[in-house]
């Protein structure tokens, strides 16, 4: 082949994945809408219109912290393992037009959004007013979120793609720094966007406390919940649709080979295998299906198998997913019993 004609070929696969990362990106946001959905479905509706303010202005400031400090924080020469230092990334200053970091800056600035949506607006629902709210999305956007990335998907201690280099200035996980030492590998975020928000919204809710009424003596919890089960079927369709994209996009970034067909029905399979593992068990123990758990188990699927979803066969997905859905539910009751709301 001419080189000249080969070299084109290059470039043109170059800018169609930009193009397909861009898109997979902006379906996080289709991602974050479905979130603002599921929460608008399990919250009394007087409650509705404030959600949703919150949900769009906590994106905006999202969006605007990761721009001006967070993905510095994120990515670029790493100091000591811990954090990004390179002062040309602050507003992208330096990150020139057509390369990756234009890429990867849309797509981890969505997956912040995505992480907040966890903890700052579905966690404390019907509790913290906007102001606290719009608050610890800028501390986990400036801070506590780019650090997770930069040790994961940057130069930090974990990461498998270019971490720490050793005294021969090979690039390794510092945690072994051996020849055999592979790194972490978080395909889209199991532990970096879910792990990371669960966790802040554990904190936060065992710190403000649950809503009124919603533990009573004698009574179930889920028979004083609220909500639109229409809604949390439509926002969790939202979210199950907009997951392909976002287990795609970082697949695309760091892989040359073609893995989407198999990124796509490991998600699928997953996400079933929740789906199984809840219905069943809330049939067998409570003689009745919950369409809420029910959902909960296809979104446990979905978020258990986002760290491996490129490397694993369909049948291990499987498996991820039935565990996922044990998680959620066993955590669901353990969750109720200590009143953790």
């Amino acid at each position: 082949m001419d080189v000249d004609v080969e070299s084109k070929l290059l470039q043109a696969a170059d800018r169609f994945d930009g193009l397909v990362v861009a898109l997979c990106a902006a379906q996080q946001l289709l991602m974050v809408a479905g979130y603002a959905m599921v929460q608008a479905g399990v919250v009394q509706p007087k409650n509705v219109t404030s959600g949703l303010v919150k949900s769009l202005l906590d994106t905006t400031l999202t969006i605007l912290a990761w721009w001006l400090v967070g993905y510095a924080f994120a990515f670029g020469s790493t100091a000591g393992g811990f954090i990004g230092k390179d002062r040309g990334n602050f507003a992208l200053h330096d990150v020139l037009p057509g390369t990756q970091g234009w890429d990867r800056f849309f797509w981890t600035c969505g997956a912040t959004a995505v992480s907040n949506t966890i903890f700052a607006r579905g966690a404390y629902s019907e509790r913290a007013s906007l102001i606290p709210s719009l608050f610890f999305t800028l501390i986990s956007t400036c801070l506590i979120y780019p650090v997770l990335v930069h040790w994961t998907w940057g130069q930090g201690w974990l990461s498998a793609w270019g971490a720490y280099p050793d005294s021969n200035g090979d690039f390794r996980p510092i945690f072994s720094g051996s020849l055999d030492s592979n790194g972490l590998i978080d395909g889209s975020g199991a532990g970096v966007v879910h792990l990371a928000g669960g966790c802040m919204a554990l904190m936060g809710t065992i710190i403000i406390g649950p809503r009124n009424g919603r533990f009573i003596l004698g009574v179930r919890s889920d028979e004083v919940e609220y909500g639109n089960k229409t809604l949390q079927y439509l926002g969790l369709l939202l979210v199950w649709v907009a997951t392909f994209g976002v287990y795609l996009g970082p697949v695309i970034l760091t892989s040359s080979t073609n893995l989407a067909g198999k990124v796509v029905i490991n998600i699928s399979v997953s996400a079933a295998g929740g789906c199984l593992t809840c219905s069943l068990l809330c049939g067998f123990l409570e003689h009745s299906l919950d369409v809420t758990v029910v959902l909960n188990g296809i979104l446990a699927g979905l978020v258990a198998v986002a760290g491996n979803c490129a490397v694993v066969l369909p049948w291990h997905a499987f498996c991820t997913g039935l565990t996922g859905g044990f998680f959620f539910y066993g955590g669901r009751l353990l969750l109720w019993y200590l009143q953790v709301d």
